[in-house]
């Protein structure tokens, strides 16, 4: 017998065994199915019940990996896109585990068919099930009726947030599940030890102004005139990325504040240029404020950007009034100039004042 006729009997030998393992894998799959029809109702109707302690709640243990994560707009709302797990004991599923068995059984559409916590997200505007194909989801079943249920869903959220220091702002926007018709008597969530909640390393690209800093997990549990309700509640914290808005609204503002002082180096006799320099820069700034705010939250409350651009409105406006002033004065008086000389002082003095106040207060 030569080399390559023993590789080949190797080989079928392998094949052999491989396909007499699928064939007792699908056998046993099979049988451990078959075991579960006959309860089916049962399984779908009635919440597990503990052997040892019929009295004993079902204990429900969540975690979740964020996959997507969008805030547009101000609009107290967030979009994101979860795995969604959930493990728990039915020991009703139980079966015994055999040498050439499955390590456990694996389905993929028995919503209908085994007992599921009744799990909704409190705080939900929209949900869906993401069903490309078919629905994103299994169902793991364990030897001993531990349960793994995963599926693939989207949410958009309410978030209650406070632009009062926009955009120096930090955002929580919490994500809260609970069970909708089992007391903490039937059914009590828990959040799973190691890692609850992991995010996607890709979320802050996806979040433009935002950058997402930290979240943490607690209970929320509830008490309603119909029982206590079990509730999981995750948090998750959004810094306001402020280059941004250094680039786009603080450095232009401030240049069109500097740009207005200019008129206090021009002589006074230059009516026309210095009255032509008073109105345009108030014009650009008061254009540019209005086209900001239609992009920023509109709130019933004063905001951080607000107090900035009133002020910077504020200084431009009297530089056009200094010159009003300096130019009535020139009418009577020679020395008129000298509230020129004043101004080159005084105006950035307070400017420089404001802008120490106004950091500390907001930036710090």
């Amino acid at each position: 017998m030569n080399l390559k006729t023993v590789i080949i009997f190797i080989l079928a030998a392998f094949a052999i065994n491989e396909t007499t393992a699928q064939k007792d894998r699908i056998n046993a799959e099979a049988a451990i199915l078959e075991g579960w029809i006959p309860n089916f109702d049962k399984l779908t109707r009635m919440r597990p019940v503990s052997r040892e302690n019929g009295s004993a709640p079902v204990i429900v243990t969540v975690n979740f990996y964020v996959r997507d994560m969008r805030i547009v707009g101000y609009n107290n709302e967030y979009s994101v896109q979860l795995t969604y797990r959930q493990q728990w004991k039915d020991e009703r599923l139980s079966y015994t585990y055999q040498a050439n068995g499955p390590r456990y059984v694996t389905l993929t559409n028995s919503k209908n068919e085994i007992w599921h916590p009744d799990t909704f997200f409190s705080n939900e505007i929209e949900g869906k099930y993401h069903e490309m194909m078919m629905r994103n989801q299994y169902i793991r079943i364990f030897p001993d009726g531990e349960v793994l249920s995963s599926h693939r869903i989207s949410l958009r959220l309410s978030c209650h947030m406070d632009y009062r220091n926009f955009p120096f702002d930090t955002q929580t926007c919490p994500l809260r599940l609970a069970s909708y018709a089992f007391t903490t008597d039937d059914v009590v969530f828990r959040w799973k030890v190691a890692d609850p909640v992991q995010v996607s390393s890709t979320i802050g690209n996806d979040l433009q102004t935002l950058a997402l800093t930290q979240f943490t997990t607690d209970n929320c549990d509830a008490q309603t005139n119909t029982g206590t309700y079990s509730c999981l509640r995750v948090e998750f914290q959004f810094q306001r990325r402020f280059k941004h808005f250094l680039i786009m609204v603080y450095i232009p503002t401030m240049m069109i504040v500097f740009v207005s002082w200019v008129s206090f180096w021009i002589s006074s006799k230059a009516v026309t240029a210095r009255t032509l320099l008073g109105t345009l820069t108030l014009f650009v700034l008061a254009i540019q404020t209005a086209e900001m705010n239609k992009k920023f939250p509109e709130t019933i409350y004063t905001k951080a950007v607000d107090v900035w651009t009133g002020v910077c409105l504020t200084f431009v406006f009297a530089a056009l009034l200094e010159f009003a002033t300096v130019h009535y004065l020139s009418k009577w008086k020679s020395s008129s100039d000298i509230l020129d000389v004043i101004s080159r002082i005084v105006f950035p003095v307070l400017f420089i004042l404001f802008n120490i106040f106004y950091w500390v207060a907001y930036a710090l």
